[in-house]
């Protein structure tokens, strides 16, 4: 005979490992007041969200983020070489040649201010002209 009000096995998704879990899958409660709320919904929610967060914006990660800002001439940490660094390891540049190539750069860009938009029109063409068919371009 099939007893219906045995308990399954509590079991926890290796996703939340760092977090405290307040309740199992495959198992639901009825949430009748704000404090069950706030433990059976809410909490869950915010460690999920804490723990994607820290996965996707770990220091490495952070170091790449802050030598792409780095390029922007917006930025006041513009072509600064140590910020560039972790950039250059990821995408395998001559890191010995990297000061050289800034220099150069910026004393390119106080001849012809303008010359520093060149690259950005030419990958704005590439990207636009990516979604056409063959015959189109």
């Amino acid at each position: 005979m099939l007893n219906l009000d045995k308990e399954d096995k509590k079991t926890i998704s290796t996703r939340f490992k760092n977090c405290s879990a307040t309740s199992t899958i495959g198992q639901r409660e009825k949430i009748d007041n704000e404090n069950k709320y706030r433990d059976f919904v809410f909490y869950p929610v915010i460690d999920y969200i804490l723990v994607e967060m820290n996965d996707r914006f770990s220091k490495s990660n952070m170091e790449i983020l802050r030598g792409t800002l780095s390029l922007s001439p917006d930025s006041s940490t513009f072509f600064e070489v140590e910020k560039l660094t972790d950039l250059c390891i990821m995408l395998q540049c001559d890191i010995v040649s990297l000061p050289n190539e800034i220099q150069f750069t910026i004393t390119a860009t106080s001849i012809s201010p303008t010359i520093i938009y060149l690259p950005i029109s030419a990958m704005s063409i590439l990207v636009s002209s990516t979604g056409l068919p063959p015959d189109e371009v």
